[in-house]
């Protein structure tokens, strides 16, 4: 079903001035070259590359064909079925590359909020993606730039369960959080109270306040991580940014190939921590919220691939998959990198590069239990991962950049590492 609705025209308004009316609106799009204008359409299955639609409701979005900003539209689609529009912009040649989009929706067509910010690719179109209505009603949405359409969502047979439509999409603010589990004897080491002083010296002053809460030592439990139900009332998804120091290692929970955030140490014996620990599995999916990033100033931890997999709708956390010391120097030129504008992940490859070129990774204990620098050691190596290859190539801190949209429950985490003292990128 589709329903095509150009505009109302007044009874009182001549012919002439209908003709004049039509000829503007109609031939508005089709502008010289130089002058920017921005499109929206909605596709039909065969066009629409990011998700198909559902089985249910199909003929009806067969029967959409596309359609340029210009006309005011209403589209007919079930509950739950994705809405699948593409924006694209042009000066009267092709699309644009690399032109950012707001998606925007709006219950009265007046007051409206972005659910969705998406770029375009090589061949110039941005996509709404996953995106679909809970409930029926009329809903209208828009691209920045273009004008609206108006889609009718209809209930599904059986009826659909009906839950709050998603929420818009907030403003990410300049906020930040530190944990600090790297303890000795009961007290916090040097190195680690050093590097938490350099992470609020550089962000306080690039005007990012006071941390949302700066927990150390005992009271650094699993819960500020989603690791147990004993969620404080702030964790790390209280925060745009994470910062966390503390010892990774490979014994945890004794599994092959897992690596351990170390949150507690009471004590140590030649190399293996007596205390708590979490893995990958144990925070699965669950950063998010007003998160984008997280360090794990941490030993080892990025080496286990499945530290991707704790990525929600955070972006990308940042780390090491070797033995890596507590230099200040790492969080002070990574938030310097980004503070300058450069993007997220080159401030983290240069500032470890920068920081560790000539600092050597342990690869054994001393029989006290402390690392051994003097034999077999190797280059540190440093990893991220990002949600999306775009978040890794287009994040930048707030205000100084680009931020990619959320990636979507489907994609998979990409882990991009290198070697701090060659700069060559590693493959682990």
């Amino acid at each position: 079903m589709k329903k095509i609705h150009l505009w109302h025209v007044p009874k009182d308004i001549d012919l002439i001035a209908i003709c004049l009316l039509v000829a503007v609106f109609i031939i508005s799009p089709v502008l010289a070259e130089g002058n920017v204008n921005t499109y929206v359409s909605v596709l039909t299955p065969d066009q629409y590359i990011t998700s198909q639609p559902s089985a249910k409701g199909s003929e009806q979005i067969n029967s959409i064909k596309e359609s340029a900003s210009a006309l005011s539209v209403d589209y007919s689609l079930y509950v739950g079925q994705y809405l699948p529009m593409r924006a694209w912009q042009t000066t009267g040649g092709p699309p644009i590359p690399g032109v950012t989009f707001d998606f925007q929706r709006s219950d009265d067509g007046i007051s409206w909020c972005t659910i969705q910010s998406a770029v375009s690719g090589p061949d110039g179109y941005a996509y709404l993606t996953n995106y679909a209505e809970s409930c029926p009603g009329i809903v209208y949405y828009r691209v920045v730039g273009s004008s609206s359409l108006i889609v009718e969502w209809l209930q599904t047979d059986p009826p659909a369960t009906c839950v709050p439509i998603p929420k818009c999409v907030q403003p990410i603010g300049k906020t930040f959080s530190i944990t600090n589990s790297m303890y000795e004897n009961q007290a916090p080491t040097l190195n680690s109270e050093r590097t938490i002083a350099a992470v609020k010296s550089r962000l306080g002053s690039a005007g990012w306040g006071d941390p949302v809460f700066s927990a150390s030592g005992p009271t650094v439990t699993r819960g500020f991580f989603g690791g147990d139900s004993q969620v404080p009332s702030r964790s790390i998804n209280d925060a745009t940014l994470h910062y966390h120091t503390g010892h990774g290692s490979f014994l945890g929970d004794g599994t092959p190939g897992n690596t351990s955030l170390v949150i507690s140490k009471p004590g140590e014996t030649g190399g293996n921590f007596d205390g708590d620990w979490f893995n990958a599995q144990d925070v699965q999916n669950k950063w998010g919220g007003k998160n984008k990033w997280v360090v794990l100033h941490s030993c080892n931890i990025l080496k286990d691939d499945k530290w991707g997999d704790v990525l929600g709708t955070t972006h990308g956390v940042f780390g090491f998959a070797t033995v890596v010391d507590m230099d200040p120097d790492v969080p002070d030129f990574f938030f310097t990198n980004a503070i300058e504008g450069k993007p997220l992940y080159n401030s983290w490859r240069d500032a470890t590069r920068d920081a560790l070129r000539d600092t050597p990774a342990a690869t054994h204990y001393n029989p006290d239990g402390t690392l051994d620098y003097t034999h077999d050691t190797v280059d540190v190596i440093a990893a991220v991962y990002f949600k999306t290859p775009t978040q890794k190539r287009l994040d930048h801190f707030p205000d100084m950049g680009d931020i990619a949209p959320e990636g979507g429950p489907d994609d998979k985490a990409v882990r991009y590492a290198w070697n701090c003292h060659t700069n060559e990128d590693v493959i682990l």
